[in-house]
């Protein structure tokens, strides 16, 4: 979805207002404010799985800004460990699981404790975008993580 069609919605839809209350976990996520993170949990649990605007998750923003606290929190609160984010422009599957986002970061310790919550590291392959090369490089960290 485009910013315009985004800005057209029905303001009163579902659709839209889980847009909203996305947008409002992550950017919480990303800031680390975890008082906020457990406000919004208490009004609307299931919103720790939405993604924002941009097709990103809270805990994938979390872990892009390094954010420990809010990364035990948001799993704590049972974000999906799995979810990928979803392309905006084509509303398709991008390939960041928070298992490659962790390995794009180079985070090792968040790599093993994401596996040990059930994060597969098949879904993360599966889910890649075919061509990007660099992508190789990070699923051979998961491996790496994966048979240590």
């Amino acid at each position: 979805m485009n910013l315009a069609a985004f800005i057209a919605q029905d303001r009163n839809s579902d659709e839209y207002k889980n847009k909203i209350k996305g947008s409002q976990m992550s950017i919480e996520a990303t800031f680390g404010r975890n008082e906020q993170i457990k406000a919004l949990f208490e009004a609307t649990p299931e919103c720790v799985n939405y993604h924002d605007e941009t097709g990103s998750t809270s805990l994938i923003n979390a872990i892009m800004s390094r954010q420990a606290t809010t990364i035990d929190l948001l799993m704590e609160l049972k974000a999906d460990v799995n979810l990928p984010t979803i392309s905006t422009l084509f509303g398709q599957i991008s390939g960041w699981t928070p298992l490659y986002t962790a390995a794009f970061i180079g985070d090792r310790q968040l790599i093993k404790k994401l596996l040990e919550a059930g994060a597969s590291p098949q879904i993360a392959k599966d889910s890649l975008p075919v061509g990007e090369s660099m992508s190789q490089h990070f699923l051979s960290v998961i491996d790496e993580v994966v048979s240590n």
